[in-house]
């Protein structure tokens, strides 16, 4: 049970890695094109997925270049007590001390906040934003440039794009599909057990010696069944969830899972039919 919870939260951390990426590269996107505040909003929510300071730095930027004065310099400032040893701190520190100018002047003579960005005429010291991270790569990096965003690489390979819940339906597959050969080996020894039962029956009935060995035999082949079976059921169903929540996830076109118990007079089972 402590490896199916383990599948379970990896599939969910999963979801979170490409949730993170997605956002971070409409960010990207959006603040190649001067849209400042369509990047913000993207880089908040691909933050809210995933805790990378990057992601801080990019805001940061966004704001900066927005007009916003006071939202960058809390976003700098945020990013450098997130990341103290920053590879870009000098730098950073350089746009927070005009940032607390520009903050400071604002206040003071509450007038509109003079022109510090725009996708035509940029501050001194900035640049073209850097290409964002290529599709489906995986690993840890954090490349941070002068002007532009820093690039928040996700940490683990993330499910392809267009097939939102793929990686639970695949889960509850495989936990669907251990979970029965949990319960066929269930099954096999309770076959076992019953057979050692006939044995010993045959020998009273026959006067014969009594086999202590078969009787412990039968015994331990009866718990095995009721370990098997139950801990296969538990896979089974776990599975199932899993696949139904990655359905619903998915929105794909028509998937259904059934599993039908069968019960004979000496032995149980289960049949698990999935379409997708």
């Amino acid at each position: 049970m402590a490896a199916l919870l383990t599948l379970s939260a990896g599939v969910a951390r999963g979801d979170d890695q490409g949730t993170a990426r997605d956002h971070y590269i409409k960010g990207t996107r959006a603040y190649e094109l001067g849209l400042y505040d369509e990047a913000i909003a993207e880089y908040m929510a691909a933050y809210k997925a995933k805790d990378d300071p990057a992601l801080l730095f990019n805001l940061g930027q966004a704001h900066r270049l927005a007009g916003h004065a006071a939202e960058a310099l809390r976003f700098y400032k945020t990013y450098l007590a997130k990341l103290p040893e920053a590879a870009n701190r000098a730098d950073v520190e350089s746009k927070i001390r005009e940032l607390k100018e520009i903050v400071e002047k604002q206040k003071s003579s509450q007038a509109e906040p003079p022109a510090v960005s725009g996708a035509s005429n940029p501050p001194a010291g900035t640049g073209p934003a850097p290409p964002g991270p290529v599709p489906g790569e995986t690993g840890v990096g954090l490349e941070v440039g002068v002007g532009g965003p820093a690039a928040a690489v996700v940490n683990e390979a993330l499910p392809e794009a267009g097939q939102p819940g793929r990686g639970k339906r695949l889960a509850g597959v495989v936990l669907a599909a251990s979970g029965l050969a949990l319960v066929g080996a269930g099954i096999a020894f309770g076959v076992l057990a019953k057979r050692d039962g006939d044995q010993l029956s045959r020998l009273d009935q026959q006067g014969g010696v009594f086999d202590p060995s078969t009787e412990s035999a039968g015994q331990l082949d009866q718990v095995f069944e009721g370990i098997f079976i139950g801990i296969g059921a538990a896979a089974v169903a776990t599975g199932a969830v899993l696949y139904y929540l990655g359905a619903r996830t998915g929105q794909a076109a028509r998937q259904a899972i059934t599993v039908s118990p069968a019960v004979a007079a000496h032995c149980t089972g289960a049949t698990l039919r999935m379409v997708f």
